[in-house]
Parts: C-alpha cells; structure tokens; sequence
C-alpha cells in the first residue's frame, strides 16, 4: 500500500468542512442577499427621487397654467390652485429628496420669490380691477352726459327746424355731440388695445384721443346753454376720473407686467433648476445603477470564486481522501495485507483508515496463525503418512509371520493328524488360534483399510491408531498363543519321543509316538491342561 497523500497532512474533519462550506454558502448568501437587497434599496431610492423631482416640475407647470389663467379671467380658483401648488412645492422643497438627500436652495428660494411675486401681482390685479370698474364707471357717467347733451340738442335741432328758425350753430352744436359720443368710443377702444397690450404707442394713442375727447367737451360746453354746458362739465369731470383712473390702471398694468415678466423668469428659472436637478438625479440614479450592478457583479464573482475555492478545498480534503480510502480497501479486498499504511489524521477518515489499519493487522495476524498451523499440519500429515506406512509395513510383516505359522501349523495338523483323537483340546485350541488368527488377519486388513483412510481424515487419526495399537496387540497375543501351543506341540513329542523310543526305533514311526502321547503320563497332564486352559481363556477374552 501507498503511504498517506500530503492532503491528509493537516488534520480537519469532515464534519467541520461540511459546517465550513454550509457556513460559507450561508454568508455567501447573506452577502449577495444583502448586496442585492441595497441595490434594489438604491434603485428605488433614485426612482423615488425622479418621482419627486417629476411631480415638482409637474406642480410648476401646473402653477404656470393656472397663473396664465389668472391673467386671462382672474378666476379665483385659478388663484388658489397657483397657490397651493406653490407653496406645497415648497413645503416638500423643504422637507429634501428621499434619502436624506437635500434640494438646491436656489429652487426654495425661487419659489418664495415666485409665490411673493404671484402673490403681489394678484393683489395688483385685485386693485387693477377696482381701477378698471372705476373707469367703467367714469366712462359710462361720462357716456350718460354726452347722450343727454345728444338728445337734447337734437330735440332743440328738430323743433327749430319744425318751427323754421334752425341756425348753423345748433347744427354744429348737435353734430359735436353726436362727436363727443364717438370720440368717447374711439377712447374706450384705445384703452381695451391698450389693455391688451399695454405699450407706449397706444399709451400715446390713447392720450391723444382722450385730450382731444377733453377739448371738444370743453369746447361744447362753452358755447352750450346752461344746462347742458352743466352736464358736459360733469362730464368732463366724469372724464377727469376717467383719466386719472386709466393713469392708475396703466401703472398697475406697468406693475402687473413686471410682476408676470418676474413670474416668467422666475417659473423659467424653477423649470430650468428642475431640468437640471432632474438630469442630476438621473446622473445619479444611474452611477447608482452603475454602482449597485457592480456591487452585484463582484459579489457574484467573489461568491463563484470562493464557491470554486470552497469546492476545491473540500474536494482535496475529502474527495481525494476517500479515493484514497477506497484504494486501500481495493488492495484489502484483493489480499494485500502489507502493514505500511500511515495515518496523520484525526478526523472521520482518519478514524476509518485506523479501523482499516488495525483490521489489516489482525487479519495479516490470522493470516500468519493459519500459515503456521498448515504447516503444522501438513508435517503432521507427512508423519502420520509415515507412521501408516509403518504400520502397513508391519502389518505386511505380520502377515507373512502369520502366513508362516499357518504353513507351520498345517505341518504340525498334519503330523498331529494320528494323534487328533487323543489331542482333542489341542486340536480345539489350534481351531482357536486358528479362529483367532483369520480374526487377526481381517483385523490387520481392516488396520490397512484404516491406515489408508486416515491419510484424507485428518481428525480420526489419533483413534485409528490407537485401534491399531490395540489390534497389533490381540495379534500379538494370539501369535503368542500359537508359539506357546507350538511349544507345548514340540515338548509333548519330545517327551513322547523320550517315553517311547522303543517303538520309533522299531519302526512304528511318529505316529505311535503320537498314541503314546495321547497317553501321557500321570504328571504330564497336569503340566499341559492349564497352559491350554490359559490360552483358550486368554484368546476369546483378546477378542
């Protein structure tokens, strides 16, 4: 296995990363929440602005055409509409922009100088218009005379003429009147052009007319009867107040003009400042869309690159940790049990790769145990092949021993053969040992057969040996029993070769030696009966 990559060289958990990066996105979002929550602020902030700065120069155009409807019909709604107007443009001039932004003084300053100027001319207008009801009046007395002193030189005409007596000067008299009247009209339309337009040229015109109105009543009234030259007089006194009043109305006129042309100015001036503090709002409405779209841009590119930073460091912490967990697992699973694996960290994966070291240990431990007892086993195998080779190789000479003694026994049956009779429980004991012999030669078969099997059955061969330790030892026995019966064979030939000689010397032969031993002496039996006994006893409790 690798050693551990440098990445684990400092130890930080993957709880903490996990709480870290959570953290970072929760700030992030935070940032770009509030980032994005004061540029909208500022946005609206701006349109909110412009709004205002809309409606004023809105309240200014609206003054301005309820001024110009003043001036046309002195309507007092039209008065009250320029006032409110101004003065709540003046009230919110005062109160600033929202945002704690403040106004150009110059526009408070001109709205007071436009309200004061309004207010003056109104005022001027309100005393221009007693004026004008004044020359009304003096000119309608001064038209009442003139259609007085008219009638009556026409009546006075028309009966001179009825009565034949009319004369050239109550002719001029009558036409001069009936002058006076259109005179008169000739000054009234002089001063309604002149209200129209109030300049030195009709001034003039009209002073013209007026004197010459003046010097033909004067001159009516001088050669007039007493009581028309008394209503020409107070027409002429009607025309007087007349005048003087016009002279009056021309000055409010001068005054009323120079009010409206300081009203021009100064509405001029308060559209020109709000122009201007609109195109000032816009211009910062706009460094703040600048400004609030690249507040925007950099917290966006700031949260890609520590969203990038973040992935990177969590990816080089715990992805790459992880493959490099997953490797070792791979090389676990696939048997590489080498103990070279080295963890520095204290964290989740450091816990894991601890597990994983201390179980590749064990396992690398029982991995060794199981070696060494196969090896043991495999030498005990070797020694318990040995050891059943032996034990054939044994049983193979024991076989042939037995295989010997069973030719040896056959000779001695076959030499007995004439002494059966008398042998009885000699010949009942070679049954037995022959019995015992056949058992002992299956159970040397059976040793072999075992011997055989227990070189694939690991676990039974402790016992099969011991059966075979025992068998060996009732073969042993019974051999034993065969050489002891062999013995007592050849020492009861021997003695019945030493009790008759005289008949195999004579020819009888082994036979009769064998009749004769049948029977033997008075001592011999009780020499040879009990090692019998003992045998047969001893060979059926060996089985």
């Amino acid at each position: 296995m690798n050693n551990l990559p440098g990445a684990f060289a400092r130890p930080l958990s993957i709880s903490a990363l996990l709480i870290t990066g959570f953290s970072l996105l929760c700030g992030l979002t935070v940032v770009l929440a509030g980032t994005a929550a004061y540029a909208l602020q500022a946005v609206l902030e701006g349109q909110a602005r412009l709004l205002h700065v809309n409606e004023w120069h809105a309240s200014v155009l609206g003054a301005r055409a309820a001024e110009k409807t003043y001036r046309v019909d002195a309507a007092d709604s039209a008065r009250d509409q320029v006032l409110s107007s101004v003065q709540g443009l003046m009230q919110e001039l005062t109160q600033g922009l929202p945002g704690g932004l403040a106004t150009d003084p110059a526009l408070l300053r001109a709205s007071q100088d436009y309200l004061a100027r309004f207010q003056g001319f109104s005022a001027t207008r309100q005393r221009t218009q007693a004026t004008q009801a004044s020359m009304q009046s003096q000119a309608e007395a001064a038209k009442g005379g003139f259609e007085g002193v008219e009638q009556d030189l026409l009546e006075a005409l028309g009966e001179a003429i009825d009565q034949g007596r009319a004369s050239l000067d109550l002719v001029t008299q009558a036409d001069n009147a009936m002058a006076l009247m259109r005179k008169l009209m000739a000054v009234r339309s002089s001063e309604w052009a002149f209200a129209r337009q109030p300049d030195g040229a009709r001034y003039d015109q009209w002073l013209l007319l007026m004197s010459d109105l003046q010097s033909s009543t004067q001159a009516l009234a001088n050669g007039a009867a007493e009581t028309q030259r008394q209503t020409l007089e107070a027409a002429l006194q009607a025309l007087g107040g007349y005048r003087q009043a016009f002279e009056e109305y021309r000055l409010r006129a001068e005054e009323s003009r120079a009010s409206e042309q300081s009203m021009d100015g100064l509405a001029q001036q308060m559209l020109t400042d709000f122009v201007a503090l609109k195109q000032q709002v816009l211009a910062q409405q706009q460094t703040l869309d600048r400004r609030a779209y690249a507040w925007l841009l950099g917290m966006t590119l700031l949260a890609l690159v520590l969203s990038a930073a973040a992935a990177w460091l969590i990816r080089r912490r715990i992805v790459t940790p992880l493959r490099y967990t997953a490797q070792v697992a791979g090389e676990v699973a696939a048997g590489s049990l080498s103990p070279s694996l080295v963890v520095t960290r204290q964290d989740e994966l450091g816990q894991v790769l601890l597990a994983m070291q201390g179980m590749t240990r064990s396992l690398h431990q029982i991995m060794s145990r199981i070696d060494q007892g196969s090896r043991r086993l495999t030498l005990a195998c070797g020694e318990l092949s040995t050891a059943t080779a032996a034990a054939e190789q044994g049983a193979r000479e024991q076989s042939r021993e037995a295989d010997s003694t069973a030719a040896a026994m056959e000779q001695v049956n076959a030499s007995l053969a004439q002494v059966a009779r008398h042998t009885e429980h000699s010949l009942q004991s070679a049954q037995a040992a022959r019995s015992g012999y056949e058992a002992g030669e299956r159970d040397v078969a059976a040793v072999a057969l075992q011997s055989r099997e227990l070189t694939g059955q690991m676990d039974s061969a402790s016992q099969a040996m011991q059966r075979l330790d025992e068998e060996s030892g009732r073969i042993a026995g019974v051999l034993a029993v065969i050489h002891a019966l062999a013995e007592q064979t050849n020492l009861a030939g021997a003695e019945c070769g030493h009790r008759a000689p005289g008949p195999v010397e004579k020819g009888r032969g082994f036979s009769v030696v064998a009749d004769e031993a049948a029977a033997p002496g008075p001592t011999a039996p009780r020499k040879r009966r009990p090692q019998e006994s003992d045998a047969m006893t001893q060979f059926p409790a060996e089985r």
